[in-house]
């Protein structure tokens, strides 16, 4: 308050300074206006001598005005110019190390720093994408929400970059629908490997089979066709195709399937599964079995044994195996079942037995306990249905009662 007393004192005695000095020069002025001649070629200029100097003064003042703005502006576009970079390399550093964190796993730190200096970033968008893929691995989808919106808002990045972020970001949340959504929007990108595979996958998922058949080929088409996750999808397509497929189009399909996919085990059993949907059993068996021994794997052999084909035959077929693989526990399973199908109790019994003997096996131990159960040995038939409940469900110790303090009891 005093302060501010002060200073309108001060200019209170300023102003009145000026204005007696003002006076007193009009004083003198109006006694002796004096005379000045200017004379430039045939150009003359009278004036008083008061009204010159007054001219001369304020284009003094005019001059040095005008210099001394021009120097503020200077320092200030040059201060500005300073302030800009050293924001911006600041913006840069928490950006830098922002993706540090995120490489790390330090989703939260990650966050923090992405969405600090987003503002000053060049490209904002790119900031905020990343900022909700940490978002997403910290479980916070509120603010992984509030971050794609910012990245579509700010309007600054490449779409094709900018929509193959949020698309990331979206897959990773299981949002497969607004990922597909958000790659539609993409366009002129038939060709990028990026956004084919990013559809590859959401159509994967989304078990669109015709377009995820599309994609597939144009995959093939730039090279791209040889990853795991592409062979992936290539075996769900099949699959697909080979279970919709009718008794008139089922070999047609068949036959149109590389034989590369046709020796993978899981496109082998679709194809016999629907062989003896439709009644076609021994053809079933005639393709596991060669399969079979040419590449030998346990779903193909648990497979075979379960066939409603030629018992007899497949009985052989399995013995003759078993002198190459005699300790295959999936083998001896097999063997027990077609030994039951033949009704050779005593032989289902021993292959059965020597299953269980050679390791972790509850398909033997369940088989032994409802053959002993229908054999009357209903003790054995307990024990081996207690281990199979043991390798199966893994159940907590708890306190159980004693049976015998309870027949004593009683």
């Amino acid at each position: 308050m005093n302060y501010r007393i002060l200073r309108l004192f001060i200019l209170i005695l300023l102003w009145l300074v000026l204005m007696t000095l003002a006076a007193l020069a009009g004083q003198v002025a109006s006694r002796d206006a004096g005379y000045v001649l200017v004379s430039i070629g045939r150009y003359t200029l009278e004036t008083s001598f008061w009204l010159a100097a007054a001219a001369w003064c304020l284009s003094v003042a005019i001059v040095y005005g005008s210099v001394w703005l021009l120097g503020r502006l200077r320092i200030y576009r040059s201060l500005s110019r300073w302030n800009h970079a050293r924001l911006a390399n600041r913006a840069s550093r928490m950006m830098n190390d922002g993706l540090r964190a995120l490489a790390r796993g330090q989703f939260k730190l990650a966050y923090k720093l992405l969405t600090n200096s987003a503002k000053r970033a060049n490209i904002p968008a790119i900031n905020y994408l990343l900022a909700a893929y940490a978002a997403h691995h910290m479980g916070n989808n509120t603010l992984c929400d509030e971050c794609l919106t910012a990245a579509e808002t700010t309007g600054k990045a490449d779409p094709v970059m900018a929509g193959l972020l949020q698309s990331m970001v979206q897959i990773q949340r299981k949002d497969y629908e607004q990922a597909l959504a958000t790659l539609t929007r993409i366009r002129g990108e038939d060709k990028n490997p990026f956004k084919l595979e990013l559809l590859r996958q959401v159509y994967d998922y989304l078990q669109d089979w015709e377009n995820l058949d599309q994609t597939l080929k144009r995959l093939d088409k730039i090279g791209r066709s040889q990853s795991s996750e592409v062979r992936i999808s290539t075996e769900h397509l099949i699959i697909n195709r080979l279970k919709q497929a009718d008794a008139k189009t089922l070999d047609k399909v068949w036959n149109s399937i590389d034989s590369s996919n046709k020796q993978e085990p899981v496109m082998l059993l679709t194809y016999c599964h629907q062989l003896t949907e439709q009644g076609r059993q021994q053809q079933a068996e005639v393709l596991l079995r060669k399969h079979i021994s040419q590449q030998y794997d346990r779903e193909s052999i648990l497979a075979y044994g379960l066939l409603n084909a030629d018992a007899k035959q497949q009985l052989l077929a399995a013995e003759s195996w078993l002198r190459e693989r005699p300790n295959n526990i999936e083998l001896l399973v097999t063997l027990g079942r077609l030994s039951l199908k033949n009704q050779l109790w005593g032989k289902a019994l021993e292959y059965l037995k020597m299953a269980v003997s050679l390791g972790h096996c509850p398909l033997g131990h369940a088989e032994l306990a409802r053959l002993y159960a229908a054999m009357g040995e209903q003790q054995l038939s307990h024990e081996h249905l207690q281990q199979y409940v043991a390798m199966t469900e893994s159940l907590p110790q708890l306190p159980m009662p004693d049976h015998d303090q309870q027949s004593k009891a009683s």
